[in-house]
């Protein structure tokens, strides 16, 4: 199992372990609180779910969605039941909406679309850290607390920004248009072609590592620089910054590309796709000219396990560092969300240690 994974698992494990003792102390009578525990467990599960994306199933985050809210209604039962008891219309008329809002959350959630499951999970924890930080600005406040109410304050504006951000960004991932990888062609004499007649525009390029005219900045690191350009719709340009960690990153990369398609084709990987990639000589320097992938954030979890399992066995055998997909760092699904393609390979384990007994 690949050493990025120890954390989703940990999260997991911790939040299984809460909602075990929330259950217990729900068994021992206090039941709110049990209930109370146990949400901040599953909670803490999902989290790791979500992470560990290769055990991710969407009728499992279902279950972890219905859970959370029929577990409201649950609450809310108790509510109406307490209020009854003590007379109190208040307590009464807030159990009936958590009721009403739980068993509507529940259908809504069992009847949702697969590809949305994780984006209703994230969008579900976005609001309940919402709530809890107006509950505490509330209570802060009443406590005249003010640095912790204001504080407080800056966290729910913070979550609605979050919510919000979520929310426009799954509207616009739906939009997206499948893009096959097979669809995407490039050749090194295009690339050579494209260098050739665009050296000028290059030269200023090296020198500000910034676009101009109708190049496109679209990624930046401490090595490279990747930039597109609409008279190459299928590539990226990328040039080197000269501090990253070896004298040539660029040749580093290719270099790393090749022995990263001798992974696949040895193991004969259908979901993971590596880019074509060609060194092509500019000045005292080189270019690299690489296949563009197109992304889909929001994959089906059913078409897209076998290329999660395919990518963790790849990082263990490669030895590749730096790729986390769950980060979107330096791979990602490709639109269709079957495939995932990985695009930067400039840190390897083995070369790491190898530089640092050098130095």
């Amino acid at each position: 199992m690949s050493d990025i994974y120890y954390l989703p698992e940990a999260i997991s494990f911790c939040g299984s372990g809460q909602a075990i003792y929330g259950i217990y102390d729900a068994y021992q009578g206090n039941i709110l609180n049990g209930m109370g525990q146990t949400l901040i467990g599953m909670n803490l599960m999902k989290l790791g779910f979500i992470l560990y994306s290769s055990v991710q199933t969407p009728l499992l985050m279902k279950i972890s969605l219905c859970a959370n809210n029929a577990m409201l209604a649950v609450k809310g039962i108790g509510n109406v039941a307490q209020g009854i008891r003590d007379d109190c219309l208040r307590q009464t008329a807030k159990g009936v909406g958590q009721v009403i809002f739980g068993v509507a959350a529940t259908a809504a959630i069992a009847s949702l679309d697969d590809k949305l499951i994780n984006r209703a999970s994230m969008i579900s924890s976005c609001v309940g850290l919402t709530l809890s930080h107006i509950l505490n600005c509330k209570e802060d406040y009443e406590g005249n607390k003010k640095w912790k109410a204001v504080v407080s304050l800056v966290n729910v504006l913070a979550s609605i920004a979050l919510i919000t951000y979520v929310v426009f960004d799954t509207y616009n991932g739906l939009n997206c248009t499948p893009y096959p990888h097979s669809e995407r062609t490039l050749s090194q004499q295009q690339c050579e072609l494209f260098v050739e007649s665009h050296q000028n525009e290059l030269n200023q390029i090296y020198e500000t590592k910034s676009a101009s005219g109708n190049w496109t900045r679209i990624a930046g690191g401490k090595s490279k620089v990747a930039f597109i350009h609409p008279e190459l719709p299928h590539g990226i340009i990328k040039v080197s910054t000269g501090s990253g960690r070896t004298d040539d990153d660029l040749k580093l990369q290719f270099d790393n590309v090749q022995y990263a398609k001798n992974i696949v084709a040895e193991n004969k990987y259908k979901h993971i796709i590596i880019p074509d990639s060609y060194l092509i000589p500019f000045k005292n320097d080189n270019v690299l000219c690489e296949t563009k992938f197109e992304f889909d954030p929001y994959p089906s979890f059913d078409s897209s396990r076998d290329a999660w399992v395919e990518l963790n066995d790849f990082l263990e055998k490669s030895g590749f560092c730096d790729i986390f997909i769950w980060l979107w760092s330096n791979a990602a699904f490709l639109k269709g969300g079957r495939d995932i393609g990985v695009y930067d390979f400039d840190c390897k384990w083995e070369q790491i240690l190898h530089r640092r007994l050098i130095n």
